[in-house]
């Protein structure tokens, strides 16, 4: 049986004289090869932060997620950065209380991560393209 991540997302917005509203139920996307790591918690330090451990992720364009544990509301300056690689561009924010999921380009071979205003534990985990 071929490795399946499921995924579903809901987006509810009501302000600004507009509500936005969708619902994904869950679609299947193939994950090509056997590389995973697992939910982990660790805490991502400020400079010069953290390499993401690869694991056994092998494939370029694996799939990541990654919730900032840090209190909603808490001090907003204590995100976590997602680089490029150690010392390289800052692609993604995740500020406290939220979490993103995306699929790397297959050109972040060596993502970094990064708390620049106080260290910040974070959920996080990896699965091949």
């Amino acid at each position: 049986m071929p490795n399946v991540l499921t995924l579903s997302c809901g987006l509810t917005y009501n302000g600004n004289d507009a509500i936005v509203q969708d619902f994904v139920p869950g679609i299947n996307i193939p994950v090509g090869g056997d590389g995973l790591i697992s939910l982990s918690h660790t805490l991502v330090p400020t400079f010069p932060g953290t390499p993401v451990p690869l694991g056994s992720v092998s494939l370029a364009g694996g799939w990541f997620f990654l919730q900032n544990l840090a209190a909603p509301g808490g001090t907003p300056g204590n995100y976590v950065a997602i680089m490029t690689t150690v010392g390289g561009a800052q692609f993604a924010r995740v500020n406290p209380g939220e979490f993103c999921l995306f699929r790397f380009s297959t050109q972040i071979t060596a993502p970094y991560l990064i708390a620049p205003y106080g260290p910040a534990y974070v959920n996080f985990c990896m699965f091949d393209a």
